[in-house]
């Protein structure tokens, strides 16, 4: 009698776990939307854009797209069966249209909710980046670990980069931009601007480049040598442009903040 009773229990705990690990699979497939990109990602480029919400773009070894949302509430219940006005119909299950189109990737949202959410997405990390953040309404902006083109525009948003190499360009009215390069890419030029916005980039020492920077009412700070030709040894610069290569020159970066202040810091 007793070892049957045990026998029941353990069958009924089983089956519980079984049931609860079902059901944590079953919420994070609910929870994410897969692609895999059809021929050489470096050719591809994902287009971002009508998403208001906090978005994390991370590279990843692999040709696979993943992306995985919170706080995601849905579409009302009585919007069952239809879809918004004005947008792309819903085809991941996570409020977000996605199209690939020859060499494009777009994504977009196509509902309110989808603003309010937060998006992780996940890429092959040589795959180009373009997003359009030109809502005075848009969350910030994280980048990780991209080694290929990457193009942003924003408008209040505060915009984070950590290990990519570019080229980049970056455009952003009153929020900051940061940055820390891997490396720099000398193949294209790289353009990171801010009209009344902080600049901060971080740069290995040992890159080559041709920096133009640009502070009308605000300063620029490093603590790098930059060779400034007659103006060699100056560490700080107030409301005036100035040229400084590093390593003899290379690829031209221009960092331009009319009215903020523009810090570039060696890597550590």
């Amino acid at each position: 009698m007793k070892t049957t009773v045990i026998k029941i229990i353990f069958i009924i705990s089983f089956a519980l776990q079984t049931g609860f690990v079902n059901a944590s699979i079953d919420d994070q497939q609910k929870n994410q939307f897969t692609y895999t990109v059809k021929g050489s990602a470096s050719e591809k480029t994902i287009v971002i854009n009508n998403l208001l919400s906090e978005i994390y773009v991370e590279g990843t070894a692999g040709s696979e797209i993943k992306i995985v949302v919170s706080d995601y509430m849905g579409m009302p219940e009585k919007a069952k069966g239809l879809r918004p006005i004005g947008r792309a119909a819903e085809n991941t299950g996570i409020g977000l249209n996605f199209n690939p189109d020859g060499d494009f990737i777009y994504i977009s949202a196509v509902h309110r909710a989808a603003d309010d959410a937060r998006y992780k997405i996940y890429v092959p990390k040589n795959i180009k980046l373009k997003i359009d953040n030109t809502s005075w309404t848009s969350g910030d902006t994280s980048i990780k670990g991209l080694a290929n083109e990457i193009e942003i525009q924003s408008m209040v948003s505060r915009i984070f980069m950590e290990d990519v190499s570019g080229p980049i360009v970056a455009n952003t009215i009153s929020s900051e931009i940061d940055i820390k390069f891997s490396s720099l890419n000398q193949k294209s030029p790289t353009s990171i601007s801010s009209t009344t916005g902080d600049i901060e980039i971080t740069l290995p020492e040992s890159v080559k480049g041709t920096f133009k920077m640009h502070s009308f009412h605000g300063g620029v700070y490093t603590d790098i040598d930059f060779d400034l030709g007659e103006e060699d040894g100056t560490r700080r610069l107030v409301g005036q442009s100035v040229t400084g290569l590093l390593n003899g020159g290379g690829v031209e970066v221009t960092l331009k903040s009319p009215s903020g202040n523009i810090y570039i810091r060696k890597a550590k």
